[in-house]
């Protein structure tokens, strides 16, 4: 899919006009949801090591005084009228920078960045630079009508986004940008790697390569983006040599490859202990999900529909050297496959079923669909696998293609005795129009455990709401409408 020269997406509508599913009307929950700011880190303010007799009182102040100034941060301002030759320190054309570039030339630990309306010709490169902290994260927030087409323009690999993070210190946050892409950002709009915790958070990406990537990180954080129309891969990539990640509340849609990418390699390092959740993908030209050789990570309360190919795919064969996925929790989510092509709302090579736990989730395709709900490609790697309480199709598979009904899978496997087979327009809110709520008397009321195996189900739903001491299967709770 080629991407269009121009956008003007809101970020919370999700409706877009090139959508390549017809007639896409996304759930009023995605569409109502907020963009919350969860805190990040906390500024340390207490005093430091207590100054030897031999410093004179006056050296003493001074220092302590320029500590504690250290500690608080300061505040920095880029405007489209400001000029890079200012403090930075003052919010007017006379005080601010111009530039993106020069905040993050300058702002370090503790500092706030406030970049006001405007487009920007040209991003910023974190290469090498000083970043965050530990409890003194760099706050870069950009206001409503900001927007960011071109990659950054200096240091060492500038080209290959619009905001690089790279081999910096840890702790810094990015937020509230638009990046729209004009072709020069080679790899992504937005990307992190080399370095750790860091938040990115409430950003449209569009027209990238990529919207966001993330390698070689620990505990960093993408949540509450909307990434959609990349040019030749994904919404998210999260790569090789990454643990802790939190990917949370993203919009992933109308992307040239999946909305979601994980993997690893030997090479490079692993892909372990993810958290996937509240997530919404739908319209991308392969998978909802794309995981690839990614261990002990949990996908919960996610909303998968209307995408070209499986909602959820789980494997270790596009690159040597990939070790397999192992040890994943897949619980609570509601994957709806539309399309004919034959494909599944979770599939499994046969190497990447070891350890992994699949319940409570809603795994359905729509009347006019030939998807089924699993496939696993044989039945010795159904055997490492726990599947059980979930609402499915009846339509299984142990030979790729091969389709075969859920008493035979189970009679073969031993999977999903609980899990009970039925129709998308008996589950849901609204088929046609992609409401994903479950509708009253659906099989999925109350159908679902706390744990199976070991391995517990989310005590919230994708809309936050807390769910009952019963639990019913797939992202939504169920709620009564209001009288």
């Amino acid at each position: 899919m080629s991407c269009p020269q121009a956008f003007s997406y809101s970020r919370v509508a999700v409706l877009r006009e090139n959508s390549n599913v017809d007639t896409i009307h996304p759930p009023l929950a995605v569409v109502a949801r907020g963009r919350k700011i969860a805190a990040v880190g906390t500024i340390d303010e207490t005093a430091g090591r207590r100054l030897s007799k031999s410093f004179v009182h006056v050296t003493a102040f001074v220092l302590l005084a320029a500590w504690a100034g250290a500690a608080r941060g300061t505040t920095y301002y880029v405007r489209t009228d400001g000029n890079d030759r200012n403090r930075g320190t003052e919010d007017s054309a006379r005080g601010a920078w111009r530039t993106l570039q020069r905040a993050a030339d300058w702002a370090g630990p503790g500092d706030s960045v406030l970049v006001r309306p405007g487009t920007y010709g040209a991003g910023m490169n974190f290469f090498g630079k000083k970043g965050g902290a530990p409890g003194r994260p760099l706050t870069v927030s950009a206001d409503a009508g900001v927007v960011l087409t071109h990659c950054a323009t200096s240091g060492v690999n500038a080209k290959l986004a619009g905001i690089n993070i790279e081999n910096t210190g840890p702790g810094i946050i990015i937020e509230g940008f638009r990046v729209v892409s004009d072709g020069s950002m080679e790899r992504a709009c937005i990307r992190v790697t080399g370095s750790d915790n860091h938040v990115i958070r409430r950003n449209e990406c569009a027209g990238g390569f990529i919207g966001i990537f993330c390698s070689q990180s620990k505990g960093t954080e993408i949540s509450d983006d909307d990434c959609h129309h990349s040019t030749d891969q994904h919404g998210i990539y999260c790569s090789a040599g990454t643990s802790g990640l939190v990917i949370r509340h993203n919009l992933l849609h109308d992307n040239h490859w999946d909305g979601l990418h994980l993997n690893s390699s030997k090479a490079s390092g692993p892909n372990d202990k993810a958290l996937v959740e509240r997530n919404t993908c739908y319209a991308n030209q392969l998978s909802g999900m794309d995981v690839e050789g990614c261990t002990h990570a949990t996908f919960r309360n996610n909303l998968i529909f209307g995408n070209e190919k499986h909602g959820m795919t789980f494997h270790s064969a596009d690159q040597a050297g990939t070790e397999p996925c192992s040890g994943n929790t897949i619980v609570n989510n509601t994957v709806v496959c539309s399309n004919t092509n034959l494909c599944f709302a979770v599939q499994f090579r046969p190497e990447d079923t070891e350890g992994t736990v699949l319940f409570n989730n809603v795994l359905l395709s729509t009347e006019a669909s030939n998807c089924g709900s699993i496939n696993t490609f044989s039945a010795e790697s159904a055997a490492k696998l726990t599947s059980d309480y979930n609402v499915v199709s009846d339509r299984f598979s142990l030979r790729g293609g091969e389709k075969m009904a859920r008493a035979a899978w189970q009679g073969q496997t031993g999977h999903d005795r609980h899990s009970v087979v039925a129709a998308a327009a008996a589950t849901f809110a609204d088929v046609a129009r992609n409401d994903f709520r479950l509708r009253p008397g659906a099989p999925a009321r109350k159908l679902g455990v706390a744990s199976l195996a070991g391995h517990s189900a989310p005590p919230d739903d994708l809309d936050g709401a807390r769910r009952d001491a019963v639990f019913d299967a797939g992202a939504y709770a169920f709620k009564p409408a209001r009288k």
